[in-house]
């Protein structure tokens, strides 16, 4: 973010430098300056101030400095998530902060819990294959409702890669309350995985 903080900018430097320590001694700096357009925001008379967006900056940079920047695949590992164009289950990037910024026109969206990673389940199936009982992180419920299966694969150019499943929305009773479960079949390997909640 444009900033004219000196002491924000000294210490995203430091936070760099430690990140990424020079591999010799250092004979020479060379600093480079990008002019932009500060950002200006309008403060509210009834509502706290939201914080500076050097705030997070620094913030992120100490994350990384933290966790690392990339993972073993090179991607990401600090910024927002964002979806790819994929039908795969959980297929995301993240992405850093001035490129959320360019698509927050986007409207919101409903939000859904996801179990990350699916957790393995126990399920219990009829003579038609329709899951009746199911059983995950240590409870075991009754099936009201099932509506399924959607068959859905991909990357099946990559053995590694690919993915089978065979999914299923159903309806349960837990704890007194009704509850809607999407569940998954590893059509590969023919394990059951409770993949997200509502």
């Amino acid at each position: 973010m444009p900033t004219q903080d000196a002491k924000v900018l000294l210490k995203l430097a430091q936070l760099d430098l430690a990140a990424h320590p020079p591999h010799a001694p250092v004979k020479k700096i060379k600093i480079e300056a990008t002019p932009a357009r500060i950002r200006y925001t309008q403060a509210g008379l009834f509502q706290p101030l939201a914080s500076e967006p050097a705030s997070l900056e620094i913030s992120m940079a100490r994350v990384r400095a933290v966790v690392g920047e990339t993972d073993l695949q090179g991607r990401s590992l600090v910024g927002f998530p964002a979806l790819l164009d994929s039908h795969q289950p959980d297929h995301f990037q993240v992405v850093p902060p001035a490129a959320k910024h360019a698509n927050s026109q986007l409207s919101p969206r409903l939000a859904l819990r996801r179990f990350r990673p699916a957790i393995p389940a126990r399920v219990e199936v009829n003579a038609d294959e329709v899951p009746v009982w199911i059983g995950f992180a240590q409870k075991r419920a009754r099936v009201v409702q099932a509506s399924g299966p959607w068959k859905s694969n991909g990357e099946w150019w990559d053995a590694v890669g690919e993915w089978k499943h065979g999914e299923w929305d159903i309806q349960l009773t837990l704890d007194g309350r009704t509850a809607l479960y999407r569940v998954f079949r590893d059509l590969a390997t023919k394990r059951w995985f409770s993949g997200r909640g509502v």
